[in-house]
């Protein structure tokens, strides 16, 4: 009898344990993810606007808030450029004068001769003016009138309405060295007149820091490369050398423009023209062609 009585306590217990065994097994336990992960990868995988990795450290690292990032903003310079005018083209060489710097700038000597001023010029006149014109409006309307449209820019080959030509002329005065004498060339015609003349400077390499020296009878203008270097209207005088200085004269290599505008007052009409360089030596000059 006490052997019945153990055994059935101890299949009770055994069925007890079974049931309480198969209510544990149907408990749900919750699968819990990482969010963090998930959500990077979410966006790295399926967002448009981020499509490869995260753009901040607050993307990996919620909670931790990035520091600004401040970028100035870059300030355009603004550059003033100075318009260049272009190296002159010289047209139908053979009629025109070209004077080539000689290689090592100047002579040497601080005697003056025909080889160290421009003497060989392409001619263009005469224009005439009347003398009530000088009287009433004074020389500087006389100066500045343009008889030949766009004068800076002379080449040495434009034929005026007037039907004139261009004149190839070689001044080779021993008496007055340097001296281009247009009353020579216009006999007869020089007395309230103007005229041009219009060469070519060659360089092999480009020249700073040189002086111009001109003289005239009358009035005179000068243009190199198209720019303005010097004027001169002031009272009527008789030419000589180097009356007139000007400093700082530049020539680019290759061909350089050179123009003069002379105006007659008078029965004298010439002009003077040389350069120095920058210790004040004359240059020389011979034909280029």
């Amino acid at each position: 009898m006490h052997l019945y009585t153990e055994a059935v306590k101890y299949l009770m217990i055994c069925s007890m344990l079974a049931v309480l065994a198969a209510g544990c097994a149907s408990v749900d336990v919750p699968d819990i993810q990482p969010p963090m992960k998930k959500q990077v990868e979410d966006r790295v995988i399926c967002g448009n606007e981020e499509q490869a990795t995260a753009k901040s450290i607050g993307d990996v690292l919620p909670g931790v808030r990035p520091l600004p990032v401040v970028v100035k903003p870059v300030e355009s310079k603004k550059t003033v450029s100075k318009k260049v005018e272009p190296p002159p083209v010289v047209p139908f060489k053979r009629y025109l004068n070209v004077n080539r710097i000689l290689e090592g700038g100047n002579s040497g000597s601080l005697f003056l001769t025909n080889e160290n001023f421009i003497v060989r010029w392409n001619i263009f006149g005469p224009f005439y003016y009347s003398s009530s014109d000088l009287q009433l409006n004074g020389t500087k309307s006389v100066l500045h009138r343009e008889f030949v449209k766009n004068e800076k820019s002379l080449s040495g080959t434009e034929d005026a309405d007037t039907g004139l030509k261009w004149r190839l002329v070689r001044f080779d005065s021993n008496g007055s060295p340097g001296q281009v004498d247009l009353a020579k060339v216009y006999r007869g015609k020089n007395q309230y007149a103007a005229a041009y003349a219009v060469t070519y400077l060659y360089c092999n390499e480009p020249m700073d820091d040189l002086i111009l020296y001109a003289g005239s009878s009358g009035y005179i203008k000068i243009w190199i490369n198209h720019q303005l270097v010097h004027a001169y209207d002031r009272q009527p005088r008789a030419g000589k050398w180097d009356q007139d200085v000007v400093k700082n004269i530049s020539l680019r290599k290759g061909y350089n423009l050179l123009v003069v505008k002379c105006v007659s007052v008078g029965s004298k009409w010439d002009f003077f023209l040389r350069f120095s360089d920058r210790n004040d030596k004359p240059l020389k000059f011979v034909p280029q062609n």
